[in-house]
C-alpha cells in the first residue's frame, strides 16, 4: 500500500484464487474507502469496493467489502480485515 496525503493505492492478492487486484481510495482520519478491479484487465466485471476503520491500537483495519457476483449478476458483501505486517 502506498499513500500520498489522504490518497492511497496498492495491490490486493486473493490467496484462494491467486488473482491480483489494484485498488485506490482515500483515508480520512481512521476510515479507508476504496474501489478495486482486477489487475491488467480493467474491463472485466471483477470489481468491488470496501470501507475499513482503523482499530484503536493501529494494527488492524476492519469493515466490509462489496463485489459483483458474476454468476448471479448481483451485488454481494462480506466482512473484511487487514492486519499490519511487521
Amino acid at each position: 500500500m502506498s499513500q500520498f496525503l489522504h490518497w492511497v493505492w496498492g495491490t490486493i492478492t486473493d490467496n484462494d484464487t491467486h488473482r491480483k487486484y489494484s485498488f485506490r481510495g482515500s483515508l480520512r482520519q481512521n476510515v479507508l474507502v476504496a474501489t478495486y478491479e482486477i489487475e491488467r484487465n480493467p474491463s472485466a466485471l471483477d470489481v468491488g469496493s470496501f470501507t475499513l476503520c482503523l482499530d484503536f491500537d493501529g494494527e488492524r483495519l476492519e469493515g466490509r467489502y462489496a463485489w459483483i457476483d458474476r454468476q448471479k449478476r448481483d451485488v454481494d458483501s462480506g466482512k473484511y480485515e487487514w492486519e499490519r505486517l511487521h
